[in-house]
């Protein structure tokens, strides 16, 4: 498809970001962690979510922005492993090319536009980061020009494709 051929020539796409300066010191030496597993909605409330995940080791999180307008162009993954103190992976999942969904395009101005469009999954950690890697499907239904249930009915263009992020 024309949407899988503009994905696999982003040469950085399965690149994955990792912070390892924020933790204060490597607490994972006991012989349990506490592992947390977070649909973020657009990482759009990372701040009011930092309580509930605050006792967690690791937290894996789903639906993180960077960029985008309908989470005021911020780095939800950063700022949430900021507040936290942990150090963070994220991974592109899809390359926004719009605005969002229709309750997403709802809170926003005319005006207003994507500065990065990068929407991903995360993992936060009290631990090192290492090793982190990307498995990636096609980009599929998502960047089709035909309204379908993948695209939000026609109102998202996506490139990338569903992914998994793992680590040590």
């Amino acid at each position: 498809s024309r949407g899988q051929i503009i994905t696999n020539q982003i040469s950085n796409l399965n690149e994955v970001e990792i912070d390892n300066s924020i933790a204060s010191l490597d607490k994972c030496n006991g012989s349990i962690l506490n592992v947390i597993e977070f649909n973020a909605e657009r990482g759009r409330r990372w701040l009011e979510s930092a309580e509930l995940l605050g006792d967690a080791d690791v937290i894996i999180l789903n639906e993180m922005d960077n960029g985008m307008a309908r989470s005021d162009q911020q780095h939800t993954t950063r700022l949430l492993a900021r507040y936290l103190e942990m150090n963070y992976a994220f991974g592109v999942e899809f390359v926004e090319l719009t605005l969002g969904d229709k309750g997403d395009r709802s809170n926003l101005g005319p005006t207003e536009t994507n500065f990065h469009g990068l929407h991903g999954n995360a993992i936060l950690s009290k631990c090192k980061i290492h090793d982190a890697i990307i498995f990636r499907n096609d980009v599929g239904l998502y960047f089709a020009d035909k309204s379908n249930r993948f695209n939000a009915n026609g109102l998202e263009k996506r490139l990338g494709g569903r992914m998994i992020l793992l680590s040590r």
